[in-house]
């Protein structure tokens, strides 16, 4: 008895597929639509060695902390940082790695984020081993200066959605058209 299948019920396989990065990324935006905050959503998707998406990740307040009594403001200058989000807020970053199922997977994996990673989560993202971080928006700052040297020392490769975006992508490029997708502001 022959294993094989006859190369004529082989048909055609289907042809405008985007790209894993295309994908990976536009999760990112999607998910990041979960967050709360009325000033900034960040989303985040994680993708494996083996180009499997093992997790994904959105800036929120701490589950035990209602969504009702949080400070949701973002004017430091006003009412002091205390007073604001920004020290209590969880990272997409974090958000998604604390949500993989099994760390090791993220081991030589890339992250996808909506926007750069702050100094916190550029740590946690070497700590595991991530490899490589694509992201679609950066706010140049002290922060973000900081934030790219360590990934760098760390010899995590760091990428621009817009350099992934520039590529000649034959296939995705009538894909994107059909999807009729904004890369630049995710799912609306």
């Amino acid at each position: 008895m022959k294993s094989e299948i006859n190369e004529e019920y082989l048909g055609e396989y289907r042809k405008d597929t985007l790209r894993q990065e295309l994908v990976a990324m536009e999760i990112a935006f999607l998910v990041s639509k979960e967050s709360k905050d009325p000033s900034t959503q960040v989303g985040a998707c994680i993708v494996s060695s083996d180009e499997r998406i093992i997790s994904t990740g959105f800036n929120h307040n701490p589950i035990e902390w209602s969504v009702d009594s949080f400070p949701w403001r973002n004017d430091v200058n006003k009412i002091g940082e205390e007073n604001t989000k920004y020290p209590y807020i969880i990272h997409a970053e974090l958000d998604a790695i604390s949500k993989c199922n099994n760390l090791n997977e993220l081991k030589d994996g890339t992250i996808y984020v909506t926007l750069f990673p702050c100094t916190q989560c550029a740590k946690t993202i070497a700590s595991f081993k991530i490899k490589k971080v694509v992201y679609a928006e950066y706010r140049d700052s002290l922060e973000a200066t900081c934030s790219k040297r360590l990934l760098e020392k760390c010899g995590i490769e760091v990428v621009s959605y817009d350099e992934i975006l520039k590529d000649n992508f034959e296939n995705e490029k009538e894909a994107i058209k059909k999807l009729k997708l904004n890369f630049k502001k995710g799912v609306k």
